[in-house]
């Protein structure tokens, strides 16, 4: 025991010293004005130096758990055929976008006999490099939450954590063997682009600095969501909580630092009336929070980029700009990093321990008083009354309470700034001046504002409602069989249909708060006048249809998969494609290609927007924040006015009619996976037998 206290206290002095360096370094690059490319090589060579004079403590840092979980990663099938998907599409992005560069260009044209320079070669070879960075960077954020947040959740799932935990292996061996593992497979994606950068050359090449940034910026990323990734796994007990979460975290993080940055900005830079809050001036105190919010949102990438733009249209883009942007990104991701995985590692034991011992006392006999009978429905009561109480702990208690209020301060803002004037507390309180509107006026802009939010917040929250019921339905099945009731559950005399209605009713009972949330912005919305009651009427039954599909992709996805983590991953990736992603697959498939045919006869032009339309109506989230109109005008009903076509009014039902004859497929198709792997036939007879006598 005390050897390995000693080894634990070795490796994380090592760990700080490591880091004190790093941030040593990047105050010298940061006060010396270093270019991205030494930035990159230096820190890489202290990585390096680090490495080589305490490998052994680096050794011990991971243990056996890295060789296995590496090995078992890199032999799934899965592996290589995401991997191959990811290098064919950008193969094909390259090659779509080289032909409309050329037809750009006029050259497929037959009078046309120029040679191309090399000058517009070379910015092509930079135009596409921008945007297979931005690919790349957009790939593996999505993928390592998907990646990394069910590693040690999928445990708890599976109940072999406490084997872990038994034997002489250290929180940082588990934590840090199972995250590294994860990592080096995300870090393949980013090998698996060095075949496009070496097409790249053909056309005269890339700035090296720029490759270095957007090479550095994906390892960032990989690095800090996969601590974002393993302090969920470690909170929560289930994979598929573990990665919502993480997503939501995640773009919790990027939406608030935004907001505040943009705000801290506007404070500073304005001089009207919102700048004095009791009595206070709020500018200087703006100047000096928009400086340290600057660190704050050095892990938003989007921020970064803003101020990339910002910087190169003031004064080109430089060396200095890319470095300051750098520098931000991995300080910040390298301490958050720091946190989370010291929290993860030091919490790993006991939350575990807790979350096991916290389930026998949850059946108390309160909670029994609370619960109703039985009844004749028994697995719709295992559903709804056990399976349908989330379990996610403080963690999803924060997450709730944050989406719930980013989602109801637009309208307490909008309330303030049209009517604080009228009360004097408030015109105190923020310095609100009379613009010279009328009560009406300003009730009628007040309501035009609320009629925006009530769409926007729909179209949002629909959107996470998509994604939870897909999620909660793909461990419906999977999530018996890593639990070990899987034999129970087909040994009932209960048949396939009524099993799998009361885990369909289950995915949908389990979304009752977003419902309720839902509720409340539409009441809103009808209190203010800002939304027509039939069209809540329609937003209802379009919500109906659409979360009933969702929930029978994650549950055709967990009968498919062998585990919830896998089954979870299916159903994320399905639900992201039918709800929205097929746009990214039509628009590099036919978009691109099609491009010069489209932009010639009128009839093709007409087609392509009566198709965008038609595509429209099938995209979920989008008709869900279109619902919600205040007034049947020719503007209100955009993109679906009459003016744009007689059948565009039409486009959203006819849209809803395909989304349940998909439904109808998805559950039918359901029921016979289902039957097939419970051995059910359910048109079968079983004979009666006779009573002896």
């Amino acid at each position: 025991m005390p050897e390995s206290r000693s080894s634990n206290r070795l490796i994380w002095l090592g760990t700080a010293v490591w880091l004190t360096g790093a941030a040593v370094l990047g105050w010298y690059a940061h006060r010396y004005d270093w270019s991205p490319g030494v930035v990159i090589l230096a820190a890489c060579g202290w990585c390096a130096v680090a490495a080589g004079l305490a490998r052994q403590s680096v050794r011990g840092l991971f243990g056996p758990v890295f060789h296995y979980e590496v090995v078992r990663l890199g032999r799934r099938k899965s592996t290589f055929i995401f991997r191959l998907i990811y290098i064919l599409g950008l193969m094909a992005l390259l090659g779509l976008r080289y032909l409309t560069w050329l037809e750009d260009q006029g050259y497929f044209r037959a009078s046309s006999r120029d040679v191309i320079d090399s000058q517009r070669l070379s910015e092509f070879a930079t135009e596409f490099f921008l945007i297979f960075s931005g690919v790349q960077v957009v790939v593996v954020a999505l993928l390592t939450p998907v990646y990394v947040a069910g590693s040690i959740a999928d445990e708890k799932e599976r109940k072999t954590l406490e084997f872990l935990l038994a034997t002489d292996l250290r929180g940082h061996e588990i934590v840090f063997g199972k995250m590294a593992a994860r990592v080096l497979t995300l870090l393949m994606y980013v090998l698996a682009g060095l075949p496009i950068i070496g097409f790249l050359q053909l056309f005269g090449g890339i700035d090296p600095d720029l490759l270095l940034v957007s090479t550095a910026a994906s390892v960032i990323t990989i690095l800090g969501f996969s601590a974002v990734s393993i302090f969920c796994s470690v909170n929560l007990q289930k994979p598929r909580d573990a990665i919502v979460i993480s997503y939501i975290l995640l773009i919790l993080y990027l939406a608030l630092s935004l907001a505040v940055v943009g705000y801290c900005a506007y404070l500073s830079r304005s001089t009207g009336p919102g700048t004095i809050w009791l009595g206070l001036d709020l500018k200087p105190i703006a100047d000096g929070l928009y400086e340290g919010m600057q660190w704050v949102t050095g892990g938003n990438l989007l921020f970064h980029i803003v101020f990339i733009l910002e910087g190169s249209f003031r004064t080109g883009l430089t060396s200095g700009i890319l470095t300051a942007a750098l520098v931000k990104y991995a300080a910040f991701w390298g301490a958050t990093s720091f946190v989370l995985l010291l929290y993860a590692v030091k919490r790993l034991r006991p939350i575990a321990l807790e979350q096991r011992d916290n389930a026998p006392r949850k059946l108390s006999k309160r909670t029994a008083r609370l619960r109703p009978e039985v009844g004749t429905d028994a697995m719709l009561w295992k559903e709804v009354f056990i399976e349908g109480r989330g379990r996610t702990g403080c963690l999803g208690a924060f997450v709730s309470i944050a989406i719930v209020m980013l989602v109801f301060i637009a309208p307490v803002i909008l309330i303030i700034t049209h009517f604080g004037q009228y009360i004097p507390i408030l015109s105190d309180l923020f310095d609100l001046r009379f613009d010279g509107l009328d009560y009406s006026q300003r009730f009628n802009d007040f309501r035009k504002a609320i009629g925006l939010w009530v769409r926007i917040a729909t179209g949002v929250m629909s959107a996470l409602a998509f994604l939870a019921a897909a999620v909660r339905g793909a461990g419906a099945v999977s999530g018996e069989r890593d639990k070990d009731t899987w034999i129970s559950l087909i040994s009932t005399p209960l048949s396939a249909w009524e099993m799998l209605r009361g885990k369909w009713f289950g995915c949908l009972y389990s979304l009752r708060k977003m419902y309720f949330a839902l509720l409340l912005v539409w009441a809103f919305g009808l209190f203010v006048g800002s939304v027509q009651p039939i069209m809540i009427v329609a937003a209802v039954i379009h919500l109906f249809v659409y979360i009933s599909a969702f929930c029978w992709i994650g549950i055709l996805c967990s009968i498919s998969a062998r585990n919830t983590l896998i089954a979870s991953v299916r159903a994320l990736f399905v639900s992201f494609m039918v709800g929205g992603g097929f746009w990214a697959v039509i628009g590099i498939c036919c978009c691109l290609p099609l491009a010069p045919l489209l932009r010639g006869p009128d009839d093709l032009s007409v087609a392509s927007d009566y198709l965008s339309q038609f595509l429209l109506g099938l995209t979920a989230p989008f008709v869900m924040g279109w619902l919600p109109l205040r007034e049947f005008t020719e503007r209100g009903t955009v993109p679906f006015s009459p003016r744009e076509g007689v059948l565009a009014p039409f486009i959203p039902f006819v849209g809803l009619m395909i989304w349940v004859l998909f439904t109808w497929l998805l559950g039918r198709s359901a029921l016979l996976s289902y039957q097939a792997i419970s051995n059910r036939n359910e048109s079968a007879k079983i004979p009666k037998r006779e009573p002896k006598r």
